[in-house]
């Protein structure tokens, strides 16, 4: 948000400190200052205000109040100060709330005899330094007191709006499906029954996107003599809604989407009635102002013990009055308990700890000494869940398996539970068995065989399963290897040396065979039960941090064999060394397969994997780098077979 040096200048008496100051105390204590840019006489900082305190920062007027309780300056010019009355009522004007929930308040006026033109120098330049366009004197006036305190306003043109025996009205209503409305921007926008809408009361006519920009239709033009200002709170989910359907975020839609107390709309009726009555003349006729449920006063009640065992201090029940009386809260004071009636623009306010912090933001965070927390040396016990996993995930690690951790949402029918709102309407059930995961992975590494340099996959889960009795955790295994019974031989070997280390009886597992490859379950808290409790953690952990990483390529792999015979004593790394070389950067995995000797040589056969990053390789790509091969072989006196 920008924000004018000369702007904030407005509200206090003293001047203020220097620009850099203000910068640094903003963005130690408050908000970051993005940035200062130097305009003319005039300093305008970039003010990145938080969410939470969107209800009530994102004016000049919250700025200059931070300001003020940071520096304790006092303002001298305070819009939210006392409350102003909206009266007489209108005899001419009427306002419907259709939907009180998305538009809890809507304050208006009508001023009558206004003369619109170009705005007085000073208006000019207060709007341009933060980067708006001037358009004349009663649209710049709705802009500039919403830039002052925060809350956007609209002004109507009454004299193109439908009337009835000399009556106007407003209707605050959800669009009809279809319905279309002309915004100021000559931009036509077709609306959801989502949307809300300001109507014309007489004509049904759309006037005004709610809370987001005004209609054509009623827009200030030079013979506009007699006009509406409205002055509405809306309900920030909904703004924020409409403003990204339709991609039409605007200054006022940006405040809404923050959620602004309703209260505010008043004091920004009366701000901005009498800065058009000082630049473009006019009478007011009267207000209307629906206000169905007003907003609660709150108030929040923290004793000095509280607020000291909070903050780590030792402030003083004078120190805290000081500190709330710069902050502007209204409070009572009583053998050490505050009571705190929060301003209504503090929306974030609302439990003691939130008062807490916004003492100790005021008191300086810099100021509170660290102290180390005193602390007894008690034993913890370890934990033999916790303990015997990680026992067993070492050791399945160490056996050369790699843990993969899998979907706990399955499809429907492979699991028996059903979750009332899924995550995905395709995995609407939880799974009963770590099987689903651990196929899904094994189909998808046994493709990549090659391409991973490896001969067999071996991997494990350890998660929750779930069934119509509850849940509980449990290990899966996998393995899959190119020779058929392999895997089962492997995994029966790693289940014995499991055994073995965990000291288990007959606790066998569940078993399900997967294509050519196996596949093992445990219910792992079944086991551990019977296991003893722990006295130390022993765990090495030895293989779990021996990793890299490289990035893969999303590319099809191109597959190679040759065969080389050389004379005995030439190992395989020599062969490999001068075809990486030729080979390049498309060589993404080499493996040896098979070796034998015959008549004094060796035949070596290899697999080569060929991937590109950025393209699907061709066969007359591979069939060149493997001509470049075997000539370097043959140069070697080496004979490919």
């Amino acid at each position: 948000m920008k924000v004018s040096y000369n702007w904030l200048q407005t509200f206090f008496d003293s001047l203020l400190p220097d620009p850099q100051k203000i910068r640094a105390m903003l963005t130690r204590d408050a908000f970051e200052v993005e940035g200062l840019e130097q305009k003319g006489n005039d300093t305008v900082f970039d003010i990145a205000v938080l969410p939470n305190r969107g209800h009530d920062s994102l004016s000049h007027r919250g700025i200059a109040r931070e300001i003020g309780t940071l520096f304790n300056l006092p303002l001298m010019r305070d819009p939210l100060g006392a409350p102003p009355s909206l009266r007489p009522d209108s005899n001419v004007f009427t306002v419907t709330l259709k939907d009180a929930a998305r538009s809890p308040r809507y304050s208006a006026a009508v001023i009558k005899g206004v003369s619109v033109g170009p705005s007085p120098d000073w208006l000019k330049e207060r709007l341009e330094s933060i980067g708006q366009r001037s358009i004349n004197n009663i649209v710049d006036a709705t802009n500039y007191v919403m830039f002052d305190v925060g809350q956007p306003l609209h002004a109507f043109d009454m004299g193109q709006m439908a009337e009835k025996d000399g009556a106007y009205a407003i209707l605050v209503r959800t669009a009809k499906q279809g319905e279309k409305i002309t915004t100021l921007d000559l931009k036509e926008y077709e609306m959801i029954e989502d949307d809300l809408l300001i109507v014309d009361g007489m004509s049904n006519t759309p006037i005004g996107i709610a809370g987001v920009k005004g209609g054509k239709p009623t827009e200030i033009t030079k013979t506009t003599t007699d006009i509406i200002i409205e002055s509405a709170n809306f309900h920030g989910s909904s703004i924020r809604k409409t403003a990204k359907r339709l991609k039409l975020r605007t200054d006022a839609s940006v405040r809404f989407e923050h959620e602004l107390s309703p209260e505010l709309t008043s004091y920004a009726l009366t701000e901005v009635i009498d800065l058009i009555v000082k630049v473009a003349g006019g009478t007011v006729e009267g207000y209307v102002d629906m206000y169905p449920t007003l907003q609660k006063e709150r108030q929040i009640v923290v004793t000095l013990q509280e607020i000291n065992g909070l903050l780590g201090t030792s402030l003083s029940e004078h120190e805290i009055i000081g500190i709330l009386e710069r902050l502007h809260f209204s409070f009572a004071e009583k053998n050490g308990t505050f009571t705190v009636t929060t301003p209504f623009e503090r929306l974030d306010l609302n439990i003691k700890e939130d008062v807490v912090e916004e003492i100790g933001r005021v008191y300086g965070y810099e100021n509170i000494s660290p102290v180390m927390p005193k602390s007894e040396s008690v034993p913890l016990e370890i934990n033999k869940n916790f303990y015997y996993a990680e026992k067993i995930r070492d050791f399945l690690v160490n056996e050369g398996f790699s843990e993969v951790l899998t979907y706990s949402f399955v499809e429907k029918g492979k699991g028996e539970v059903e979750t009332t709102n899924p995550v995905a309407l395709d995995r609407p059930s939880l799974r009963k068995s770590l099987e689903v995961g651990i196929t899904k992975s094994l189909e998808q590494n046994s493709r990549n065989l090659p391409l991973l340099g490896l001969s067999r996959v071996a991997i494990f889960e350890i998660g929750k399963v779930f069934d119509r009795n509850g849940e509980h955790t449990a290990l899966g295994i996998g393995v899959t290897a190119p020779k058929k019974g392999d895997s089962i031989k492997i995994l029966e070997k790693t289940v014995q040396k499991l055994h073995g280390l965990l000291d288990m009886s007959n606790d066998g597992p569940t078993r399900s065979i997967i294509g050519e490859g196996q596949f093992l379950e445990f219910n792992v808290e079944k086991l551990i039960e019977k296991l003893p409790q722990p006295n130390e953690y022993d765990i090495s952990n030895s293989k779990l941090y021996d990793i890299s990483y490289k990035s893969y390529s999303v590319y099809p792999f191109v597959l190679r064999d040759i065969a080389i015979f050389v004379p005995e004593g030439t190992n395989a790394d020599e062969i490999l060394s001068v075809i990486k070389k030729e080979a390049g950067e498309l060589l993404a995995n080499s493996m040896l397969f098979d070796e034998f000797k015959k008549e004094g040589k060796i035949s070596y056969a290899f697999r080569f994997a060929y991937q590109a990053k950025d393209r699907t390789l061709t066969d007359e790509e591979v069939n060149k780098v493997m001509e470049k091969i075997t000539a370097a072989i043959t140069n070697r006196g080496w004979v490919v077979r």
